[in-house]
């Protein structure tokens, strides 16, 4: 495992051979398939590669799958248990999924299949090729419940006495980021930088949707601004926007944002409230979570719980050049701890 958590930057071996269905886009999935999971056996561990076709459901949705597959696979069986194999399989799932199907009401259904992309440089285009991938590396940026209470203290003292807003910590952090990667960059000051965040909208459409749908309820919110502005104003600024846009992101704008979506500098998926953890398939709960191939591309961020409560790792996807930067700016870094203590312990 030492191989795979020590280096600097995420092996790429990891990527290219620990993660079924490479490459392969969503609406190939009505002939490849829509689920894949490998186990890869190491000296002093495994790896689980799970790889879900996001066309069938979102982060939340997934977390949830994998929580339930952790808890059906923990059962005890009727011969170990000496139970009656019948009331053994009325056992009910904690979180039982809700799989009733909901559209918007303009979605184009039903879809016909087969489905055919009539562009042939398209998905060259919307992946990540292998000549991409070689300017491109990964990393893991550690923060402790410390570190980014100290960030987020920091973005509402820029803040205050301007707005009654109060920045949440996971605003601050990817606030942290942007500011610090927009620099890092060398941007034209005239041009425009935009950070889209995944925002879960389970609880803001009208009526609510429960938790347990299965499905993906995830709409894209993005903030634009100038880079000059943004490189002014700080931390506390682009924290600001980003709340802003999130709680803005009621019933009617989730549905209009439906309809819509432009190009951006920055992504962020996953959530550090996924419980990604606690699952333990009787090989010992996790040390490590990492994202897949999917999400290389230049500017994703994805956001992981860790196994200390509160703590956050950031996995970046970025040009080598600009992790010399960020590595390089003192301003970004002291908030960034180098090795997670009980990490190192494990390894």
């Amino acid at each position: 495992m030492a191989d795979i958590l020590e280096p600097v930057y995420v092996p790429r071996i990891l990527h290219d051979s620990f993660f079924p269905l490479n490459g392969v886009m969503s609406y190939e999935g009505f002939s490849k398939p829509l689920l894949a999971v490998q186990v890869t056996e190491l000296i002093d561990g495994v790896f689980i590669g799970c790889s879900l076709n996001h066309s069938v459901c979102d982060g939340t949705s997934f977390c949830h799958f994998y929580n339930t597959w952790y808890e059906i696979s923990r059962l005890e069986t009727p011969t170990t248990t000496g139970c009656n194999p019948e009331n053994h399989r009325r056992h009910r799932i904690s979180r039982p999924p809700l799989l009733k199907r909901w559209f918007p009401r303009t979605s184009d259904v039903p879809i016909h299949l087969p489905f055919f992309i009539t562009d042939k440089c398209f998905k060259d285009t919307y992946t990540t090729t292998g000549t991409n991938m070689q300017q491109l590396e990964s990393k893991l940026f550690h923060f402790t419940v410390e570190t980014i209470a100290a960030i987020k203290a920091k973005a509402n003292l820029d803040i205050s006495g301007k707005t009654p807003t109060k920045i949440s910590s996971l605003q601050a952090l990817l606030a942290h980021f942007w500011v610090a990667i927009t620099r890092a960059k060398c941007l034209d000051h005239n041009d425009e930088t935009s950070y889209v965040v995944a925002i879960g909208c389970r609880d803001r459409l009208k009526p609510p949707v429960f938790q347990e749908y299965f499905g993906n309820l995830s709409p894209a919110g993005q903030v634009t601004v100038k880079v000059g502005e943004l490189l002014e104003k700080g931390v506390g600024w682009g924290a600001l926007l980003m709340n802003q846009m999130i709680m803005s992101h009621d019933d009617k704008a989730i549905r209009e944002s439906w309809d819509s979506r432009k190009n951006s500098l920055l992504i962020t998926g996953s959530s550090p409230r996924f419980d990604m953890y606690g699952c333990d398939f009787g090989w010992g709960k996790p040390i490590a979570v990492r994202s897949g191939y999917s999400s290389k591309h230049d500017g994703v961020l994805s956001a992981h719980p860790t196994p200390i409560k509160g703590n956050v790792e950031i996995e970046a996807c970025l040009p080598i050049e600009i992790f010399k930067a960020l590595e390089n700016n003192t301003e970004f870094m002291e908030f960034v701890i180098s090795v997670l203590p009980d990490l190192v312990e494990s390894i």
